[in-house]
């Protein structure tokens, strides 16, 4: 009775969504790949529709050379690469800690850099220069 109890207690209190992380959090990433890099981490966001959409802000930005729309996209970019740091640093769920430890997803710290330079050169080259 005493190891049924145990048994029972083990099951109920174990955490599911620490089982098999990256089938959830990179579905088409396997173990024989090895651990994702922080350059195929920077692929991977810039590849999905978040990264494309912002990608396509930039060149909206860059092309209309408004300075509100710059204003708008900078601070859309400075965001974005904010939260992605946040959510490193201080995860809300142990998920992310969990991907990390099996190596589906790598430090943003190349993804939120490269963000970075991008508010940059969309606040330095996007506004109409005043003569």
């Amino acid at each position: 009775m005493r190891r049924l109890g145990l048994c029972a207690f083990l099951v109920l209190s174990a955490d599911p969504a620490f089982a098999e992380v990256c089938d959830k959090v990179r579905p088409d990433w396997h173990s024989s790949d090895g651990p994702v890099s922080q350059l195929q981490e920077l692929y991977i966001f810039f590849s999905n529709p978040l990264g494309l959409l912002l990608i396509s802000l930039c060149f909206l930005a860059l092309l209309v050379k408004r300075t509100w729309v710059c204003t708008l996209v900078m601070l859309l970019l400075v965001a974005v690469a904010g939260l992605i740091a946040a959510h490193w640093f201080w995860p809300i769920d142990g998920i992310t800690r969990e991907a990390n430890l099996e190596g589906c997803i790598a430090p943003p710290f190349i993804t939120s850099l490269v963000m970075l330079v991008l508010a940059i050169v969309v606040g330095t080259f996007g506004r109409k220069r005043q003569l």
